[in-house]
């Protein structure tokens, strides 16, 4: 659906903004790409993080967070591990 939108999107711009690019197809794919480039950071940036320290609390919810809710898990992991970083560095 993100894709669709995206897509959508682009080709509505690109008619409009940018009626000389011929291969509007790349641009398509530029976003998708950067879609899942985006969802891909925010899942796995805090599996990476939660392996890397040891002594955080969460470590291990953090991480099936992460896994199993793949987009919205590690949205809320972040918040899990500022929560620990503050509390580290008081």
């Amino acid at each position: 659906m993100i894709t669709f939108a995206f897509s959508l999107f682009v080709r509505l711009i690109g008619q409009e903004f940018f009626p000389e690019i011929v291969n509007k197809e790349s641009v398509s794919w530029f976003f998708l790409w950067l879609t899942v480039g985006s969802i891909f950071f925010t899942s796995f940036t805090p599996i990476v993080i939660a392996i890397i320290d040891k002594s955080m609390k969460n470590r291990v919810f953090i991480i099936a967070l992460s896994l199993l809710l793949p987009f919205v898990g590690g949205f809320f992991s972040y918040f899990l591990i500022k929560s620990n970083m503050q509390t580290n560095h008081k």
